[in-house]
């Protein structure tokens, strides 16, 4: 690692031997765990900074899960309707992780910048949009099925939240800066520094202060807020950022279409993969039962996102290093790399899957003190480790059409196999053979696996030098419609 905090950049050309240099598909490499140790540069934090980062949504259900079965299940509600537009403004940063990281590689770091400025406009104006539906949410949460009292906490817990919002809109953003130029460490620092006053103040308004949930929601604006600040000063301040940030520019106004377009296609590709699964919550609500439904559902569902941290940092190692290496023009370098990451994301998985299997009847305890919640989550654990595996290569295939500029067309393929294969084929299982929501989610489950083996086909035989082509063209193409030298 260099002395001003980035890693080195490693150009993974070096890596491929000649004789393995093919121009269509994914091949083998002799050095498979040169490039393995050369990804957990950047593994390793991204795992780190995930898992903490999340670690915060997890301790607040858990606190709430020993507040009661009615505060969890609201939360869980209200939380299902704030990730959907977590959801919209990560997924739309997606574009400055596309632009920036092959930006990187091909060495125009004066247009990180501009980049990252242009999705903060972009991200700011959707955050406004988005929180609109807010103020709306308690009708819209009873047409969705829920329970009256379920839908008028989780609607005041909603507006609760929005500073998060807002705040989500320029960390995003700042973040994928970050990211673009392996500046990971930083982040890592961050994300430590914040998240244990966090935990105890949780605790502490919950508890000590008895401001139950609404307590815990402010110390999490509070958090969010402080955690994009501190990166913003970091960019500003520090010497790894001298070439990449060089104050505001009315540049970031150009070519704002073009950006938006990259934007909604980065959006639409990863909502469709994200939504799939919080459907699973709002239809928990309709089926008898609701709050033991959705409570061993949300135990679940924090579980896989505890695990997916792992396969989520893969996502962003293939990112970078598939858009640094095409913007550089090394083609079967970006190839080798998502190979070497759905190796790596897949066996980690495939290991985290058999430990939920044996531990299946002690896992709803970590969450609730209900034996009847905790058993209805052991007879979900089969399906929980199933999706597990499937995140672990889905998410790194995810990686690869973000670092290449695929979005638009895994779009197409999620909507295809997740919601005209997959959704459907859950509901009538469901309905129809009374399985309720294992029902439900074997039909996702279905979709998901068809859902990667198109993906996995198109990664397999992508033409990658006519990849780097494109984005050394497309990029050249942006600077010459983005030329301006004018900083506020």
């Amino acid at each position: 690692m260099s002395s001003n905090g980035r890693y080195e950049y490693v150009q993974l050309d070096t890596l491929i031997s000649l004789s393995h240099r093919t121009a269509s598909t994914v091949g083998y490499c002799d050095s498979p765990w040169t490039e393995l140790k050369a990804q957990m540069r950047l593994l390793a934090p991204s795992i780190a900074i995930t898992f903490i980062q999340y670690s915060s949504t997890v301790i607040t259900d858990s606190i709430a899960g020993h507040l009661g079965q009615f505060e969890l299940a609201s939360l869980a509600i209200a939380y299902t309707f704030m990730r959907l537009a977590y959801g919209v403004l990560a997924s739309m940063g997606n574009a400055l992780e596309t632009l920036g990281g092959q930006a990187f590689g091909a060495g125009e770091y004066d247009m990180l910048g501009i980049y990252a400025q242009r999705s903060i406009i972009i991200l700011l104006g959707a955050a406004f949009l988005l929180s609109i539906p807010c103020f709306f949410s308690e009708p819209l949460l009873k047409i969705f099925g829920q329970s009256a009292d379920i839908a008028k906490e989780a609607s005041f817990l909603l507006k609760c939240m929005l500073p998060q919002l807002f705040a989500s809109a320029l960390n995003f953003p700042l973040q994928r800066f970050l990211y673009a130029q392996s500046l990971i460490i930083p982040l890592l620092c961050i994300s430590v520094s914040l998240v244990l006053p966090q935990m105890l103040l949780s605790w502490v308004a919950a508890f000590r202060l008895n401001l139950s949930l609404v307590g815990i929601i402010i110390v999490q604006n509070v958090s969010c807020w402080l955690f994009t600040a501190i990166q913003f000063l970091y960019i500003t301040n520090s010497d790894s950022c001298k070439s990449s940030w060089r104050g505001f520019s009315v540049c970031a106004f150009y070519q704002l279409t073009s950006f938006l377009q990259l934007s909604l296609s980065s959006s639409i590709m990863i909502l469709l993969q994200t939504w799939y699964y919080q459907i699973l919550i709002f239809l928990a609500g309709t089926l008898s039962d609701p709050e033991v439904e959705i409570d061993a559902l949300t135990i679940c569902i924090n579980l896989i996102c505890m695990e997916v941290m792992v396969p989520y940092a893969f996502n962003i190692t293939t990112s970078i290093r598939v858009s640094n290496e095409l913007g550089a023009g090394n083609s079967q370098a970006a190839s080798f790399s998502a190979f070497v990451a759905m190796v790596g994301s897949s066996v980690v998985s495939v290991l985290v899957a058999v430990i939920f299997l044996l531990l299946r009847n002690n896992l709803g305890y970590l969450f609730t003190n209900s034996t009847t919640v905790a058993k209805k989550v052991s007879e979900l654990v089969p399906y929980l480790a199933a999706t597990i595996i499937l995140n672990g290569l889905q998410l790194v295939l995810s990686g690869v059409a973000t670092g290449t500029g695929w979005q638009s067309y895994v779009a197409y393929a999620n909507i295809l196999s997740c919601y005209l294969v997959g959704l459907p084929l859950g509901l009538v299982i469901c309905f129809a053979f009374h399985m309720g929501i294992t029902g439900i989610w074997s039909g996702m489950i279905a979709g998901s696996t068809l859902q990667i083996l198109i993906v996995l086909y198109m990664t397999w035989n992508a033409n990658w030098s006519e990849q780097a082509n494109q984005a050394i063209g497309f990029l050249r193409t942006l600077r010459e419609n983005s030329s301006c030298n004018i900083n506020i």
